[in-house]
């Protein structure tokens, strides 16, 4: 993975969507790429995915659409050369690494800033995730939607051993007994269940009740996880739950 040290941040700027932290030393500019501070990268750091792209702007946009499953964001860092098409990007699941360049010889670098925890919106650092359970009753679109108010999605229910514990601390914070909650996955695009990030959950997966999904008439194409057994089961999306929100710090 790239090795980094960060500058002192110089300026700020707002842009299209979000804001970036850029510093360039004696070549101070204003670029459209992405949440990234600027860093320096010294020759022989090691990157792990090589692309093209005509500008920063462009390598920026290919690092913030890479997708990992299941984890996201996947891509940590890029590089772009200032006289060439090249793209280098610090992604978290790909081998074998590549070597980067001097950055001496025109390369721009820049690693993802990581959000803070908005604890004043109730959310909470558990097990290292952000989350906030959600004691009010939603269908699963509402749900959705009110987690992307937050500026995050629906939990991402994948693991046993990594999730489950998750929600048993939030359920002993809030003093929760309730036996659903809606988690972030459907089946209302496509005809297979997956993730709001585009990852599959396959029928197959461990992670469902013994029988399900079952879809139960074509009726059921949300997801929920009953804490009887900390499985997942389908459900109506019109169907009433509380629901779990996550943010991707």
């Amino acid at each position: 993975m790239v090795g980094i040290s960060k500058e002192p941040s110089s300026f700020k700027l707002a842009l299209i969507l979000t804001t970036f932290v850029l510093v360039f030393g004696a070549n101070s500019a204003m670029v459209n790429v992405g949440k990234f501070d600027h860093v320096s990268v010294e020759p022989g750091h090691m990157m792990t995915s090589v692309k093209q792209a005509r500008s920063v702007h462009e390598c920026a946009a290919t690092c913030l659409s890479a997708r990992c499953c299941p984890l996201q964001p996947c891509c940590t860092a890029f590089c772009q050369s200032l006289t060439s098409s090249v793209c280098y990007l610090n992604m978290t699941s790909e081998s074998p690494e590549q070597p980067l360049p001097d950055t001496s010889l025109g390369f721009m670098c820049f690693v993802r800033e990581k959000p803070a925890c908005p604890v004043d919106l109730g959310y909470q650092l558990a097990r290292g995730q952000c989350v906030k359970m959600y004691q009010e009753l939603k269908n699963h679109g509402d749900a959705r939607s009110k987690c992307e108010e937050d500026g995050g999605h629906l939990y991402y229910y994948t693991d046993l051993t990594t999730d489950e514990p998750v929600i048993n601390e939030l359920q002993a914070a809030t003093m929760t007994k309730a036996d659903i909650f809606w988690v972030g996955a459907d089946r209302l695009t496509t005809s297979d269940y997956q993730w709001h990030d585009g990852c599959p959950l396959p029928d197959s997966d461990p992670i469902w009740k013994a029988g399900e999904p079952n879809g139960l008439g074509s009726h059921e194409s949300c997801v929920e996880v009953v804490t009887a057994n900390m499985l997942l089961n389908d459900f109506t999306c019109s169907g009433q739950s509380y629901f779990i929100c996550q943010i991707d710090v």
